[in-house]
């Protein structure tokens, strides 16, 4: 047990109780994450998803964007990607890294959150004017278009989580700790901060 009174087998239930959470709680920290990935020139890309599904048993992270955003050409490209956490009053920093998969049109998962979607959030994938691209003022996204179109520029993407960087910042000094999972099971243990 760490001298701040954390076990290390308890780190890994904890966070993804967490992420659960947050799936409720609008405020919860656990639930606005940076995405961290690779860019197509080289470098790396980080922006903000919300984070819209947890499944701890498969060891997923679920957020949804438009198929237009150039995030999907980059994952398509190398799917490898880190989701950051950050939550001030805990004073804990989590990272979960692995590989994303993107379920678009015409996959049963993508339908299904589709319509799970209220009407307002329908309407945010059926802009005219995609993501990143020039608009003459902030109000001038140009008419919504159908929903079919909305419905084709929906895309869920999951990121399997391969390793959790787990840190902690306290008074007394930082503990930090990683689980690497693997097909026998989680290795678990703490690291150098």
């Amino acid at each position: 047990m760490a001298a701040d009174g954390e076990a290390l087998h308890d780190l890994g239930p904890s966070v993804w109780r967490r992420w659960t959470r947050a799936l409720t709680e609008k405020d919860d920290p656990f639930r606005t994450l940076v995405l961290a990935s690779a860019g197509l020139e080289g470098g790396g890309y980080a922006r903000m998803v919300v984070l819209r599904g947890v499944e701890a048993k498969e060891r997923q992270l679920e957020f949804h964007t438009d198929v237009r955003s150039p995030k999907v050409e980059q994952l398509q490209a190398d799917p490898h990607a880190t989701l950051l956490v950050w939550d001030p009053a805990e004073r804990l920093q989590v990272r979960a890294e692995g590989r994303i998969v993107l379920f678009a049109e015409g996959t049963d998962l993508a339908r299904e959150r589709f319509e799970a979607l209220s009407e307002s959030a329908r309407k945010t994938y059926g802009t005219q004017t995609a993501a990143g691209l020039t608009l003459d003022s902030p109000d001038a996204l140009g008419a919504s278009l159908p929903e079919d179109f909305a419905r084709r520029s929906f895309v869920v993407a999951q990121l399997t989580v391969e390793r959790i960087d787990w840190l902690r910042l306290t008074p007394e000094g930082q503990r930090r700790a990683e689980i690497v999972y693997r097909p026998t099971g989680a290795i678990q243990r703490w690291i150098a901060p």
